[in-house]
């Protein structure tokens, strides 16, 4: 039919279509600032200042796939080379337990955004059940449930 836009025609000549995307909105003048666009944009989680959002793209390219970092304000997102499970220590520090295919006790990672630098704040001596944790609201303790035996147990962070 000659003049009239098919929806497969329109995904197929513009591939991006499908994507979903992040935003910023100010609710009191109504603007929006799009942060990224990506077909399936998982686990968004924004840092307690409002200054950062973590996110996880899966099921996407390649070059598009993983967990990322990136400012409120907007700019170039980064890209941090590893999954699992994450939750923010605070307005700059990102935690994540490393997905571990291989078994055995989970590991805790500390992200630094001003720096860009990775730390390991230790060895669990156990796996989190389901990505069950948290932390504390003044970044000082982490939460879990323990896979072995169902306990709640709280670690302090260095």
């Amino acid at each position: 039919m000659a003049g009239r836009h098919h929806p497969a025609a329109e995904r197929q000549a513009h591939p991006q279509a499908r994507d979903r995307e992040l935003f910023t909105l100010d609710i009191r003048s109504g603007a929006r600032r799009v942060l990224r666009q990506a077909l399936n944009l998982r686990a968004v989680t924004v840092s307690s200042d409002g200054r950062f959002v973590a996110y996880t793209i899966a099921f996407d390219s390649a070059a598009r796939n993983g967990l990322w970092v990136q400012a409120t304000a907007g700019g170039t997102p980064r890209e941090l080379n590893d999954y699992g499970s994450y939750r923010w220590r605070d307005g700059g520090r990102l935690l994540l337990i490393p997905l571990n295919a291989a078994g055995g006790p989970h590991v805790l990672r500390q992200y630094t955004v001003q720096t860009g630098a990775w730390a390991t704040l230790g060895d669990l001596g156990d796996q989190v059940r389901q990505s069950d944790w948290g932390v504390s609201p003044d970044g000082k303790l982490l939460n879990y449930l323990s896979a072995k035996d169902g306990n709640v147990r709280v670690v302090q962070l260095p």
